[in-house]
């Protein structure tokens, strides 16, 4: 996201051609690693599965599978974390603090619109007068029929 939200702002940030084009690279190969990693990932989380799910499976290779899990997961994080300290070492100093300006003012919208429930004109956030969702109820059927 950190990539998308500077490619976005290029022009606030004053990125030069050169950063923008190193940027969409730096997005697409961690978009394919995190596409392949996370596929992994949940064929490993199937795989698990299966096993425990049978009572006779050995436990060192339900362990083996849990560890491969885990580090698939942590590999996909270090990923992520390298990526940042990549794209921030493409910045500026002054591109930095611009980004850092503009994260806080974001992050503030974001904590000042959940005062009102996450509702961005205000208000409770509670549920309408004679909502027709009122009571688990959508056009007078039961949930299960919407």
């Amino acid at each position: 996201q950190l990539i998308r939200h500077l490619l976005k702002h290029e022009k606030d940030l004053g990125l030069t051609a050169e950063q923008v084009t190193k940027l969409k690279d730096m997005q697409l190969n961690l978009d394919k690693t995190r596409i392949k990693s996370e596929a992994d990932i949940q064929v490993a989380e199937r795989e698990l599965k299966s096993l425990t799910e049978e009572e006779k499976s050995d436990l060192g290779a339900i362990e083996a599978k849990l560890k491969q899990s885990a580090d698939l997961q942590v590999a996909l994080r270090m990923v992520s974390i390298k990526a940042r300290r990549d794209v921030y070492a493409l910045l500026t100093p002054e591109q930095r603090t611009k980004e850092k300006t503009e994260h806080e003012k974001v992050m503030q919208q974001h904590k000042d619109a959940g005062k009102g429930y996450g509702n961005p004109h205000g208000g409770t956030g509670g549920p309408m007068k004679d909502s027709p969702h009122k009571g688990g109820m959508l056009k007078g059927l039961p949930l299960q029929q919407a």
